[in-house]
């Protein structure tokens, strides 16, 4: 996903439209309309991503309590200035969403709402897998050195690997001060 954010910032996402280019795809077309595909079409004009998405915050909105009304660019950039959990919960949402569009388009597969709503909740039961996990790692690292002269640097990264099982790694580095 990290990739996809670089790519999406710097607006060199691949569509239909470059893969037709280079010879790569018969034509440049959205899979799900037959328009033109391009980067603005794919994530603000099509019609059935448009549907999609509206499907989508209508769900999140109902899971969530909330009662969100985005225009198009708050779609695809996220709320920018306003804060609190639902709103991060919710720009979450909307990154996942950018990406698995963008990953549905590229394999010319359908966008399907419940397959989505499955994706998006396995991520937000990492996400809180991480904080707890990142909470009683570092408060328990943190404790074991806390008489020491040397304060720990923590850092804690939870991955999931080909066989979709989560490696969890703990780095405890003591900082020696040294003085002259």
């Amino acid at each position: 996903m990290k990739e996809f954010s670089f790519k999406f910032t710097h607006r060199i996402i691949i569509t239909k439209k470059e893969l037709f280019r280079f010879k790569i795809k018969p034509d440049g077309n959205c899979v799900y309309c037959g328009e033109p595909d391009s980067i603005d079409h794919t994530f603000l004009a099509c019609r059935y991503i448009q549907s999609f998405v509206e499907k989508v915050l209508k769900w999140f909105n109902l899971d969530n309590g909330s009662i969100f009304s985005l225009n198009s660019q708050e779609i695809v950039f996220g709320l920018l200035n306003e804060r609190g959990s639902s709103v991060a919960k919710l720009n979450y949402t909307l990154f996942f969403l950018g990406y698995y569009i963008y990953q549905k388009n590229l394999q010319e597969d359908s966008l399907v709402v419940q397959h989505f709503i499955s994706q998006i909740k396995y991520k937000y039961s990492l996400e809180e897998l991480y904080a707890i996990l990142s909470f009683y790692f570092l408060s328990t690292f943190t404790s074991l050195f806390a008489f020491s002269p040397f304060p720990p640097v923590h850092g804690l990264t939870l991955q999931i690997n080909k066989s979709n099982s989560i490696v969890l790694s703990v780095v405890s580095v003591t900082v020696m001060k040294y003085c002259y």
